[in-house]
């Protein structure tokens, strides 16, 4: 087995070019299907990662129940409503759901989708029409227990799939202590060489397993990203940047590293305990006592327009460090890591404290 350490440098090689004078056609089209009663967060970050990310057009496809939830949370990202079964997707959709892909350029499949009978079915049968690279995500990749061997029918198509390890063990069978020994690497290579597929075991020191034996570690993150929702920004960052025109093993390579590292940026402005938007909204809130601030001047934040800044700022880091890396590949600078010259750092810093929160106060 082969190891390739994922670091600034080689991140750097894998950002996919982008033309100064492209469309949003040239720059992808991404569908993203998910989201379930009581799970409309999910597909929502994932569309907003891959719309951040730089892809061209985002749809998102949701049980039609939840339809009006989503849209009023995009701004950017096309949410339509989908026949459903129960408030998940159902088969009934699956004929929609071709029309709409035959136009896009790649799928990512699972955030917030439930799990249940009807939906393992959905996820069967798309395994077997789609196309286009698939990437598969939580409930999409639960819907595969027991019977991993239908990826197999998948050969010569792109399959990218992101398990953490209770997901993985489902997968394989193992148990969770198996997962986390010794062995992860061996296993992770095992299943990707066996399945003809790319496998990101998310983790500590996430790997990216390749089907021709190839393995690449990722150095980037840290515990900040342990958080519901940072998974399913990873499935759309990835998507994204297959979208763009990215290798399948750079797509997921480069979009492991650049997630880990937004994160660290994050935490280092706000801590690993604090980088998430509940807890800006909590210490915003422990600040004015539940109040709503008087208006002094047009720069003053209400409680509404913090929130809606504050769930979008790990996506806004993600941006900023997208492109700060691309600004030194197109100047062909070896300078210093992103965020070590403090460009996207002095970003978070810029941002207002309703914002941010001043954890510096409590310390």
């Amino acid at each position: 087995m082969r190891e390739t350490i994922v670091d600034r440098a080689y991140a750097r090689t894998l950002l996919p070019a982008r033309r100064e004078d492209g469309h949003k056609g040239d720059f992808g089209k991404l569908l993203v299907l998910g989201g379930s009663v009581g799970y409309t967060g999910a597909p929502y970050l994932t569309a907003g990662a891959a719309v951040h990310s730089g892809c061209g057009l985002v749809y998102l496809g949701v049980p039609e129940s939840i339809w009006a939830v989503e849209a009023q949370k995009c701004v950017s990202a096309m949410p339509f409503p989908l026949p459903e079964k129960d408030g998940k997707l159902c088969l009934a959709s699956l004929d929609a759901m071709q029309e709409k892909l035959n136009g896009c350029d790649a799928l990512a499949l699972g955030p917030g989708l439930g799990r249940g009978g009807e939906t393992e079915k959905l996820v069967r049968a798309l395994l077997w029409q789609v196309r286009q690279p698939l990437i598969l995500d939580a409930d999409g990749l639960n819907a595969l227990q027991g019977c991993t061997e239908r990826l197999c029918d998948r050969r010569g198509r792109v399959t990218i799939l992101t398990p953490h390890d209770g997901e993985f063990a489902r997968l394989t069978g193992k148990t969770l202590r198996e997962i986390a020994s010794s062995e992860r690497t061996e296993l992770a290579s095992r299943f990707a060489c066996e399945h003809g597929c790319i496998l990101a075991l998310k983790g500590h020191r996430t790997l990216v397993a390749l089907p021709d034996g190839q393995m690449l570690v990722n150095t980037s993150g840290c515990s900040v990203l342990s958080k519901g929702g940072s998974g399913d920004v990873l499935t759309g960052l990835i998507a994204s940047l297959l979208c763009q025109g990215a290798g399948a093993a750079q797509a997921a390579a480069l979009g492991v590293w650049l997630h880990g590292r937004a994160g660290e940026l994050l935490a280092q402005k706000m801590s690993a305990y604090c980088a998430s938007r509940e807890s800006r909204c909590v210490a915003f809130e422990k600040r004015t006592k539940g109040k709503r601030p008087r208006r002094k001047n047009s720069e003053t934040l209400s409680p509404v327009y913090q929130r809606i800044l504050g769930k979008l700022l790990f996506l806004e880091v993600v941006h900023r460090v997208i492109g700060v890396l691309g600004h030194k590949v197109r100047q062909g600078e070896e300078g210093d890591d992103v965020g070590d010259n403090h460009e996207v750092v002095e970003h978070i810093a810029q941002l207002p404290d309703e914002v941010v929160g001043h954890h510096r106060a409590e310390e």
